[in-house]
């Protein structure tokens, strides 16, 4: 394993006057972004770390001088800190050989105008990076994680490593090979030292979703020689346990595989930065080591529907309790359509498959209402006389059904007959005649 290196050279070049642009050299003013606050700054420096970028330039303001050495250490270490994405973090430490810091400043008022200068040395290029990249996503799809519970998941890339990678002897005593230390030389030359073990187990660790971290210190092997090591710690449920892939690497030993701190601190020691209670706290390691003996099975799934049913998904939880794995699944539809009188239904059944069985849910019902009858204008099936009343007969224009509405009687229509009707006297009346002239009635 390949110790830090790290140096800082710090240069101040003091100015009281109002901060210039020709501080930055080759720089317009309008591209100049200074940063106020030790995250924002880090992450200009940890993108152009991942990107192996060599020289990187940052601009900060800060109200005194005093701590400038302390500022540009803050960044550039911060950068470095694990966020648990696989090209970063722990990946990133120990993938830079050294790095130089200079800084040059100027004063307006009480601010302090700083331009930082990082200068990395990197084990490999942007170029190896790609294609380890690219290799790495296809060992991953071919390791099919996607429905491996977490323990699972650290056998499967365990034994990958092991099967795969063999110990760099060749060129261990040769310092300036230092591709020796790195996941590339891992995993695309197939040799490297536990530098670059420990540095794949981490990046595919955290492609797979588990939470890893790299741990360097010293380590005794069996001849009773001690000398720098490097390994990780990997979380299964809630815990954490020590992994060593480069001694068990070429056998089919699990010696050294999710090991707590009772037989694997027996010749592993951590170096102080990992001992610290702030570490031990967040990563805590038990002191027995994980019960491989477990039944990692997984259950009948829970199944989430949205809303409106358009979508569903379905978790599978570990009967170890280290992990789930979530599916989309299939919708179909089914039902019986609404008529004019009774409500419909309408069904929704998800299905998945999950390790080569296939799994449906209970069918969602949603009830469609009644679409009521669509009637016609009617037509007169009855006529009403002056006596007795008619009929209206209305059908639906969907399912044929009628139905029947009284047309009232329309009643006498009496109009005088002048013919039969006879005109009074003096002495005799006379008699005025009247007939209906619907029915005839007088």
């Amino acid at each position: 394993m390949k110790k830090r290196l790290f140096s800082l050279l710090l240069v101040v070049v003091l100015s009281m006057n109002v901060l210039s642009t020709s501080l930055c050299v080759g720089v317009s003013a309008t591209e100049i972004v200074y940063y106020d606050n030790v995250s924002d700054a880090a992450e200009v420096v940890r993108e152009a770390m991942v990107s192996r970028t060599e020289t990187v330039v940052v601009y900060y303001t800060c109200s005194s001088s005093d701590n400038i050495s302390s500022i540009m250490k803050e960044i550039v270490t911060e950068a470095m800190e694990h966020t648990g994405v696989p090209d970063e973090g722990d990946y990133l430490l120990w993938s830079v050989g050294d790095y130089k810091a200079s800084a040059s400043l100027s004063v307006s008022g009480t601010t302090y105008y700083l331009t930082i200068t990082y200068t990395f040395t990197y084990y490999t290029t942007a170029e190896q990076e790609a294609e380890l990249t690219t290799k790495l996503k296809t060992v991953m799809e071919s390791l099919s994680l996607d429905t491996k519970c977490d323990y699972q998941k650290v056998v499967a890339i365990h034994d990958y490593i092991c099967a795969n990678v063999t110990y760099d002897y060749t060129n261990l005593n040769d310092d300036t090979n230092t591709l020796k230390y790195t996941a590339y030389a891992a995993l695309i030359k197939g040799t490297a030292v536990c530098q670059g073990y420990a540095t794949l187990f981490y990046r595919m660790a955290l492609m797979a979703g588990l939470d890893v971290r790299y741990i360097s210190g010293e380590a005794t092997n069996s001849a009773g020689e001690t000398g720098a090591h490097g390994w990780n710690i990997v979380k299964i449920g809630n815990t954490y346990y020590n992994i060593d892939t480069t001694w068990d690497d070429g056998t089919s030993s699990t010696a050294y595989f999710l090991k707590g701190s009772t037989t694997f601190d027996t010749d592993h020691v951590r170096d102080t930065d990992y001992t610290t209670e702030a570490f031990t706290t967040a990563y805590p390691v038990p002191t027995t080591d994980y019960d491989t003996s477990t039944e990692h099975t997984w259950g009948t799934p829970a199944f989430d529907w949205a809303q409106d049913y358009s979508t569903c998904t379905a978790t599978f939880t570990c009967s170890a309790g280290d992990g789930t794995v979530t599916v989309d699944c299939t919708i179909t539809t089914g039902g019986n359509d609404a008529t004019c009188t009774t409500d419909g239904s309408k069904t929704y059944t998800a299905t998945c498959t999950f390790n080569g069985t296939t799994y449906t849910d209970t069918t969602v019902s949603e009830t469609i209402p009644a679409t009521g009858h669509s009637w016609d204008e009617g037509v007169v099936t009855k006529v009403a006389t002056c006596t007795s009343t008619g009929v209206m007969t209305y059908t639906c224009t969907v399912c044929g059904e009628t139905k029947t509405e009284t047309i009232e009687a329309t009643g006498h229509s009496y109009v005088l007959d002048e013919k039969s009707s006879t005109a009074a006297t003096c002495t005799q009346d006379g008699e005025n005649v009247y007939v209906c002239s619907g029915c005839g009635d007088t």
